[in-house]
């Protein structure tokens, strides 16, 4: 069986992620800021009766920030559930081939792919959501005490 994605749109670039990872999607959440935080970290939100960080997407994958119209996925990781600011939701993908890292040359660095895909619009980004979430940890582990995802 193919491996099917959820695809988005961040600062007017198609990315996705496995469908398996989306838990849900949310249009109307509430998130409040959370001082002296990293800024990709744009808050935190009440999810189920669990706080759940807050990610700016596009800022963190330095791409700008995202639009005052958004959308929150959020996603399970290791960790837990963690939240993720998208501008727009796409569609979802279930692509016949995947073009790994690997597989566009060892001079494209892009640490948080999976890979591409190709479609008649251009190029989806695949993203790895647990890589993301790993460095995110690590980096708001070094400023503060918070852990994006975490079961506390």
């Amino acid at each position: 069986m193919a491996k099917s994605f959820f695809s988005f749109i961040i600062s007017g670039q198609e990315c996705a992620v496995d469908t398996d990872r989306v838990v849900e999607v949310l249009d109307d959440a509430i998130v409040t800021p959370l001082p002296l935080s990293p800024g990709f970290i744009t808050g935190v939100s009440n999810f189920r009766g669990n706080l759940v960080g807050v990610v700016d997407l596009a800022f963190y994958l330095g791409q700008g920030e995202a639009g005052t119209e958004n959308v929150i996925i959020i996603c399970s990781s290791p960790d837990g559930p963690v939240a993720f600011v998208v501008d727009s939701i796409r569609d979802i993908l279930t692509p016949e081939k995947i073009l790994t890292a690997d597989e566009m040359g060892s001079e494209i660095n892009l640490p948080y792919f999976l890979g591409v895909v190709m479609n008649e619009k251009g190029l989806i980004r695949l993203l790895d959501i647990d890589l993301i979430t790993q460095d995110i940890n690590n980096k708001t582990e070094e400023k503060t005490s918070l852990t994006i995802g975490s079961q506390q």
